[in-house]
């Protein structure tokens, strides 16, 4: 049975797959964003942390692989002047004590190479993080939206309502 995200990942022009880049590694969520994408630089040398701190002040969230290998495939032909795109949306496991998160090194000769690399080590200047400035709930790290108390607010006045449906008060 072949893998879906190693099939999405082909598609692309792809001379490497890290074999641990599985469906059952990273599971698919329910949606993938392909709009409001935005490309974060990294002019010095940062950690995973700084990473999301500056994912997070942009008021955006970090892609997850889904979307990596998505965007990848749409805007392949863009990426020459990039080396490394990140995506810290989604981790896998603790790989000799180690996390591991999907980045992508943009080769030379036009095509991909699909890899993992450790959350705990430092990265290089120079990588761009790949990052959706989307309001997806269930995403992870979701940006802060303005509107959000008055639309939580609203939500749990429909919930109320519908609570107060099902219930039968003396």
């Amino acid at each position: 049975m072949t893998d879906k995200l190693q099939k999405l990942i082909t598609e692309n022009k792809t001379y490497y797959v890290n074999p641990k880049l599985t469906a059952n590694n990273f599971p698919k969520p329910k949606t993938i964003a392909t709009e409001n994408w935005k490309l974060i630089k990294m002019e010095k040398r940062f950690s995973s942390k700084e990473a999301l701190a500056r994912i997070k002040s942009e008021g955006c969230r970090p892609a997850n692989v889904w979307e990596l290998a998505t965007w990848v495939k749409s805007h392949g032909g863009e990426l020459e002047k990039l080396h490394w795109l990140l995506a810290f949306g989604q981790m896998w496991g603790k790989a000799g004590g180690y996390h591991r998160v999907p980045d992508v090194h943009v080769c030379v000769s036009g095509g991909f190479d699909f890899d993992l690399g450790y959350f705990e080590d430092d990265w290089v200047a120079g990588n761009y993080l790949l990052c959706f400035c989307d309001s997806d709930p269930g995403a992870p790290n979701p940006p802060i939206d303005p509107l959000s108390l008055e639309t939580r607010v609203k939500k749990l006045g429909d919930m109320v309502e519908k609570i107060r449906g099902f219930l039968v008060i003396d």
